[in-house]
């Protein structure tokens, strides 16, 4: 007997199969083995500033100073996390008076950032509704479903999207989210985080709350770019119709973006039940969860977020260093739209639209004719992250796109 041989096929990592790469880090490396000087990254869904880069902000900077100076010890900070950051989130979001009044509802805990709030959220769901269909949007975000499947959820989906008109399907989501079951789960991105750009307004989520309402449907609604779309109390409009409204519902949040904190990962999960009574159970459930997964989640982003928004002159600064990053964003979209439309390509959409993302009228050939001929990455959806482009890549990607839209047009036209 061959003992090699034997302690192969009897060994436990040689049944695994390998798993696909996720696509957009692949993206991301290629992008990086690029030699092309005039090369554009519009993957990978972090900010870039006017030179390219992801700076730190300066209230972020500032705040790491003083708990560098104040902290005294590194004990564990508990499963639920700091109960002071807890409160300044959910003070950021909510309307004061829906505090007030219902508090003592919400069921909290600190996570390590956004992908993780919505893990212990289906986690949530799984206990109470092992049966629970968690809807989706389409088009969602690449990561949303294997978060869901691992808890042992199923998913559907509902339209989002139309494409032909670069809006939102609101009627076609409406109708199709009527055939939800009681006790469904319907995953809603909050302002400007949808990848095609497209946002409800405040009187579509009020129909859209009208029929959760009626249909005992709960939302969760996931919050990664509050503050990026139009502005931090505009951004939380459609949260705070919910709430005033809805006897349950789950609120995911991350600080990655609106603070620049992607790698410290400083997230909430904040769940809304009818009665204190039940938000007590839920908190120990959640507490419970949090055990099983992590234990506690890493104090200093969380300690970073809460020195900003309990300080004055740091949380004006923040605020101010958010809104010049949404100008900007707004400004390349504006730019970008402008000068499209005035080489006949429809782009009027793009300036329309909010945020940091939004879906190229490209085909798959496109999007990698755009990579192998231009060094220009898109994923293959034709999502872009309108941040990528500055000053110095606009006039760029402006002759690249027309260039592959007109190859695309005159195959087109002979093919006709």
């Amino acid at each position: 007997m061959n003992l090699d041989t034997a302690r192969t096929d009897s060994s436990l990592f040689s049944r695994f199969s390998p798993t696909a790469e996720d696509p957009i880090f692949k993206l991301l490396g290629q992008f990086r083995a690029d030699q092309n000087p005039q090369k554009i990254d519009l993957g990978i869904g972090v900010y870039r500033d006017e030179n390219g880069g992801s700076p730190i902000f300066q209230a972020v900077k500032q705040s790491e100073i003083i708990k560098l100076d104040t902290e005294l010890e590194k004990t564990y900070i508990g499963p639920r996390g700091d109960g002071a950051y807890i409160d300044v989130i959910q003070k950021l979001i909510f309307k004061p008076q829906f505090l007030a009044a219902n508090s003592c509802r919400l069921a909290s805990l600190q996570t390590p950032g956004g992908s993780c709030a919505l893990r212990m959220a289906f986690d949530l769901v799984a206990r109470g509704h092992q049966d629970a269909t968690v809807w989706l949007s389409n088009p969602t975000w690449q990561v949303h479903r294997p978060i869901i499947q691992a808890s042992g959820l199923k998913t559907a989906s509902y339209p989002y999207y139309g494409k032909a008109t670069h809006s939102l399907a609101f009627a076609e989501m409406l109708a199709t989210l009527a055939s939800a079951e009681p006790g469904d789960i319907v995953l809603i991105q909050a302002s400007c985080q949808n990848p095609t750009g497209c946002d409800m307004n405040p009187q579509q989520w009020a129909e859209l709350t009208e029929l959760l309402k009626k249909k005992h449907i709960v939302p969760l609604i996931d919050m990664a770019y509050h503050g990026l779309g139009n502005g931090l109390v505009e951004d939380a409009a459609g949260l705070n119709i919910m709430a005033a409204e809805l006897p349950e519902l789950i609120v995911s949040y991350t600080c990655s973006k609106n603070f620049g904190l992607y790698r410290d990962r400083a997230g909430l999960l904040t769940v809304l039940s009818e009665s204190q009574k039940q938000a007590d159970i839920i908190q120990n459930i959640l507490v419970d969860i949090a055990t099983g997964l992590y234990f506690t989640p890493p104090s200093h982003p969380g300690a970073v977020v809460k020195e900003i928004l309990t300080d004055t002159a740091l949380s004006a600064l923040w605020k101010q260093e958010l809104s010049d990053v949404r100008k900007r964003i707004n400004l390349v979209r504006r730019e970008l739209s402008y000068s499209l439309i005035s080489l006949g390509i429809d782009a009027g959409y793009l300036a329309d639209q909010s945020g940091m993302f939004s879906l190229l009228d490209l085909t798959y050939e496109q999007i990698v004719t755009m990579r192998e001929k231009y060094s220009i990455y898109i994923v293959g959806s034709g999502r872009i992250n309108i941040a990528g482009i500055n000053s110095n890549n606009i006039n760029y990607f402006i002759d690249s796109y027309s260039k592959v839209v007109g190859e695309y047009r005159s195959k087109k036209a002979v093919t006709f």
